[in-house]
């Protein structure tokens, strides 16, 4: 590797023959799907807002749990993988998420975080397709308050990942490459609000901030927008949707 000019350079001297030494040890024939599960799974972790276990980050970026604990395995110098399923998937050492951003440092280990975060925003919106339906909490009545629910009906009837996924998929999608962001895609799904706005609304910490849709999340303003070429009926979508979060923020089945 060429000698590199990088604010984190040194940190290719700790981990770049970490990384080099597993990759000279793969047949040419493995070696483009090792890397290809290294982005995948490695670009996910330092993506992550707080830890998954290893079962539910392989549900979120669909991959077979096995091959996700068998990459992992081997990333044990820099990466905190469990034997005990009950605990979350960690980096050792804060440090390699700098080496891995930084491309002079990391080469060709290099994850681009915009597209880093498109990826895992995709990787949300599949996950509430897959696992969103109505009344996903078995909550019956429409009057039902939040404030009235069990946090464990909660924890009982929504899978770890799907709760993380609720909490901060518009987070991904902030922090996109805003050129990556398919908004007739986004917009296609938004059809289905009903869907996100229940689990949504069941949890306190997400919520839209004051103000309008616009200020508060541009990117589903736009993908409003997208539903309708015609301004006026997509102002009234994203009118929509703000008021129906604070009207259901107090009663999630009130969407329905």
């Amino acid at each position: 590797m060429e000698k590199i000019d990088s604010k984190y350079s040194k940190l290719t001297d700790i981990y770049f023959p970490v990384l080099e030494y597993i990759v000279i040890q793969k047949k040419l024939k493995e070696l483009e799907n090792w890397m290809d599960n290294f982005y995948r799974i490695v670009s996910a972790i330092i993506l992550l807002f707080s830890p998954l276990l290893s079962v539910s980050l392989a549900k979120l970026i669909s991959l077979d749990q096995t091959k996700v604990q068998g990459r992992l395995n081997s990333l044990q110098s820099v990466v905190s993988v469990p034997k005990n399923c009950d605990a979350p998937i960690q980096l050792l050492h804060l440090l390699f998420r700098e080496f891995l951003v930084d491309c002079s440092a990391s080469d060709k280990f290099w994850s681009y975080e915009p597209a880093g975060h498109m990826q895992l925003a995709e990787y949300c919106l599949q996950c509430m397709n897959r696992e969103l339906y109505r009344d996903i909490c078995h909550l019956s009545s429409p009057d039902m308050k939040r404030n009235k629910i069990n946090r464990a009906v909660l924890e009982r009837d929504v899978s770890p990942e799907l709760r993380y996924v609720y909490r901060y998929w518009i987070r991904y999608l902030e922090n996109a490459l805003q050129t990556l962001v398919k908004l007739s895609w986004l917009a296609n799904f938004l059809q289905d609000i009903k869907f996100i706005t229940q689990v949504w609304c069941l949890h306190p910490r997400c919520q839209l901030s004051g103000g309008s849709l616009r200020q508060s999340c541009p990117l589903l303003y736009a993908s409003c927008h997208e539903l309708s070429k015609d301004r006026a009926q997509s102002c009234r979508h994203s009118r929509a949707i703000q008021t129906g979060f604070s009207q259901w923020s107090s009663r999630p089945m009130a969407v329905y």
